[in-house]
């Protein structure tokens, strides 16, 4: 097959909508001068092979092949389709492409623009395929029944590496994938991501139109000339962590006092994580935290600068909160303390024999106070010696809204929220966490911290096992996919509806009956609303996966 190689001025991407829904000490900020940070890399894009595809081609087809303009990748593709209550084939694919950087080691993907389309994109039916933020098309599973029209596409996704390495991620949303039967999985060469697509359309009177008939990825190995390799990176603060999985554990070094290391993983829902630390040079703490770019997201949201001040208002751990008087001796009042309390029934000699409190398991190493130490509680924060995506730096600031003592208090509140274990054990002895996700989706981060400066020119080892987990994959929450605005109305009630999971719904006769002046309503149609039309394609891939479903209730 030798497809015609066309180029078009990419369009901007439409407007987001918005979506509208329901005792630490803080380290000193300084952020770094905007010129102290060097000029993000473009990645070196090597030899483009197309990959396998799905459907048919001839030489009766109209053939299109789009190649990103450099340095951009394949992250996203659109479809679109007749809307009907009967099957109907896709008639046209948009592809997303967005630019790829590499800053001090840290990959950054920013400006998605939608590109040069295959086939007719005016219709009225549109279902998206997204990869998470972060990562780029590396594969697609796709379904191309009868004669071979497409019927539906999802994009395979991985995380890419400053080393040009990548690392496995969620797949994007099922745009009109059939849940009973996903079709053909293809993937690009190892080692190589999406950069461009391949497409034909029915041989029709006018040239790319009609129903796709062949669908087929553009792919090629990318690298960043002088970035430190992944061990080497500057992964110091938390924007700037390195990704780690169970199959590529990490190793670095703390080499300065008050130096902290960072890592994040993909996580499911209600499975079990367990990281360990080994090879420790000096004292180290190891640190897990729930996703901290989800709760800095929430914090610097306008809507909640108000609440973050109050928590970090002043007299938020005043003295007087732990005076005296709140620990009066009529708290502890022998009536509180009755005979009947401690009857010798609930104190058998076999619930506390010999062998359930050895010696070591309360050994004083285990309480010592450095244990606890406010080192190993305290939040990171910016010094002017590490580096940061550029997507941190003091410019970003204005766009937010954010004075900089908020962007300063919500970099460190992040990390106190979303702490949530802690290994902190004396001298070089290894540590280890052992966690659930329980209903969490995202990340979740890890910090190797040197107690009280320490530090080492010896490596150090993090590795991850991960267990059980009923969804089998990492969610997405899509977050670039838009939700409904809610607008001041005068409309007393609200009918929401799906109208493709209610096939034959009559839309029409359901406005009708929300004109009614005694209903005086508006209808929300659940499949217009991209956010949710995602969400449920994820839930409808994952049977048997509940908290797929939870996000669509949550959305």
């Amino acid at each position: 097959m030798n497809p015609l190689l066309r180029r078009r001025t990419p369009r901007s991407r439409l407007g987001r909508l918005c979506v509208f829904g329901l005792g630490v000490t803080l380290l000193a900020l300084t952020v770094p001068a905007p010129s102290a940070a060097a000029d993000p890399v473009p990645p070196v894009t090597g030899e483009i092979l197309g990959t396998s595809g799905i459907g048919t081609y001839d030489e009766t087809s109209d053939a299109l092949r789009v190649i990103c303009d450099a340095p951009r990748s394949i992250t996203g593709i659109t479809l679109y389709r007749v809307s009907n209550e009967v099957f109907e084939p896709v008639t046209g694919i948009e592809p997303t492409c967005t630019s790829v950087s590499a800053d001090n080691g840290v990959v950054t993907l920013t400006d998605p623009q939608q590109f040069t389309a295959i086939g007719d994109t005016s219709q009225d039916d549109s279902s998206t395929s997204n990869c998470p933020p972060g990562a780029v098309a590396t594969g697609f599973r796709g379904h191309a029944p009868g004669i071979g029209e497409i019927a539906g596409l999802q994009l395979l996704c991985a995380y890419l590496n400053a080393d040009g390495t990548l690392t496995p991620a969620p797949p994007g949303g099922a745009a009109f994938i059939d849940p009973e039967d996903a079709g053909t999985e293809i993937t690009c060469d190892p080692g190589s991501s999406a950069v461009g697509v391949n497409g034909a359309t029915a041989g029709n009177e006018e040239p790319n139109s009609g129903e796709i008939t062949f669908f087929a990825l553009e792919c090629a190995e990318l690298s960043f000339e002088g970035q430190p390799p992944v061990d080497g990176a500057p992964n110091t603060t938390w924007p700037a962590a390195t990704l780690m999985s169970d199959s590529t554990p990490a190793s670095n070094l703390i080499t300065e006092p008050g130096q902290a290391r960072w890592y994040k993983f993909a996580i499911q829902p209600d499975s079990t994580v367990q990281l360990d630390l080994t090879g420790l040079g000096a004292n180290y703490d190891l640190t897990v935290f729930k996703d901290i770019d989800q709760a800095f997201t929430f914090l610097t949201s306008t809507e909640d600068l108000a609440l973050l001040g109050a928590e970090f208002a002043a007299d938020a751990y005043s003295p007087s909160a732990f005076s005296p008087s709140a620990f009066s001796p009529s708290a502890f009042s022998p009536s509180a303390f009755s005979p009947s309390a401690f009857s010798p029934s609930a104190f058998s000699p076999s619930a506390f024999s010999p062998s359930a409190f050895s010696p070591s398991a309360f050994s004083p190493s285990a309480f010592s106070p450095s244990a606890f130490s406010p080192s190993a509680f305290s939040p990171s924060a910016f010094s002017p010696a590490v580096s940061l995506p550029s997507a941190f730096s003091p410019s970003s600031l204005a766009p937010r809204g954010l004075t900089e003592a908020e962007f300063r208090e919500a970099f460190s509140g992040a990390q106190t929220r979303s702490l949530i274990a802690v290994s902190a054990r004396e001298g070089t002895a290894e540590e280890s966490v052992r966690t659930a996700t329980w209903s969490n989706t995202g990340f979740f981060y890890v910090r190797v911290h040197g107690r009280n400066g320490a530090s080492s020119t010896q490596p150090f080892q993090v590795s991850l096992t991960t267990t059980g987990g009923s969804c089998g994959t990492p969610l997405d929450s899509f977050p670039d996919s838009p939700s409904i605005v809610g607008e001041p109305g005068s409309a007393r009630t609200v009918i929401l509806t799906d109208s493709r999971r209610l096939p034959g719904l009559d839309l029409a006769q359901l406005q009708g009956f929300a004109d009614r002046a005694e209903i005086d309503g508006v209808v929300v149609d659940a499949d217009t609303v991209p956010l949710l039309r995602d969400l449920n394609a994820q839930a409808d891939t994952l049977v048997g996966c509940g908290y797929a479903k939870n996000l669509v209730a949550q959305a």
